[in-house]
């Protein structure tokens, strides 16, 4: 709720954790009420299959939603629709350029919110540092 930006991955499983729906109807919501940042990235498949719960996503969803009442089918859809309606990152886009993309979007903001935030800069070091290794690594999300 605190956090300026959310970085949603979707992968062909994401749809199967009820969890990860809430929690998107919680983004959606700050995004909404407190105009955060939602940056979707769509990790092995089209963002239509998020946007409508089409193809191998959607049949995993459908599965998600069996034994669940409609007032938690339809705003998870409302969400999964509108997340995938922003313009994200497609596959293979790499961590350093979502990297890169977060940490311009929070240099826009003016430099005295973080005036009081003692070792900032430090922790976008060790930030950076870890991106970086990922990329070297070639961590997938699935």
């Amino acid at each position: 709720m605190d956090s300026r930006i959310a970085v949603v991955i979707f992968s062909i499983n994401y749809a199967s954790s009820s969890w990860c729906l809430n929690e998107l109807l919680e983004i959606v919501k700050c995004k909404e009420e407190h105009g955060q940042i939602v940056l979707p990235v769509f990790y092995g498949l089209d963002p239509s299959h998020v946007r409508k719960q089409t193809g191998d996503f959607g049949k995993i969803f459908d599965k998600t939603c069996q034994n669940k009442t409609e007032d938690e089918i339809i705003p998870w859809r409302g969400a999964l629709t509108d997340v995938a309606n922003i313009l994200g990152y497609h596959s293979m886009m790499m961590v350093k350029e979502i990297a890169s993309d977060v940490l311009g979007k929070l240099n826009l903001s003016s430099s005295d919110e973080f005036e009081d935030f003692a070792g900032i800069d430090d922790h976008i070091r060790e930030m950076s540092s870890l991106l970086h290794s990922l990329v070297i690594s070639k961590v997938m999300f699935s």
